[in-house]
């Protein structure tokens, strides 16, 4: 990788890992994805929450091809063209990550 999209991608999970903060899995700090570090029944909830709020993520069964290891929604950190948009994307995953502590409050 180029030492400008290194840079790139650094700025990017900084971005996400402050934004996102406990929920995310900050493993590679160096990477265009991060994931969601959520059981695999609430990762599906939040995927499904962000897209209602306007943010596309891969869900978790998306990638796997045994349905016993879906973990976490993968979010693409690197799809946004600009560091605002990105933002903004990754305060409506913080949003529907609030959403989902609220829900499951009030089934308690």
């Amino acid at each position: 990788m180029k030492q400008s999209l290194v840079q790139e991608a650094r700025k990017r999970v900084k971005l996400a890992s402050q934004i996102l903060r406990p929920h995310i899995r900050p493993d590679r700090p160096a990477s265009f994805h991060v994931w969601l570090d959520l059981p695999s029944d609430a990762a599906q909830r939040v995927a499904a929450r962000a897209l209602q709020r306007g943010v596309i993520t891969t869900p978790p069964s998306a990638l796997l091809v045994e349905p016993s290891l879906i973990s976490a929604p993968r979010i693409s950190i690197g799809v946004p063209e600009h560091v605002e948009d990105l933002e903004w994307a990754l305060r409506q995953m913080a949003a529907s990550l609030e959403v989902g502590k609220e829900a499951d409050m009030a089934i308690i």
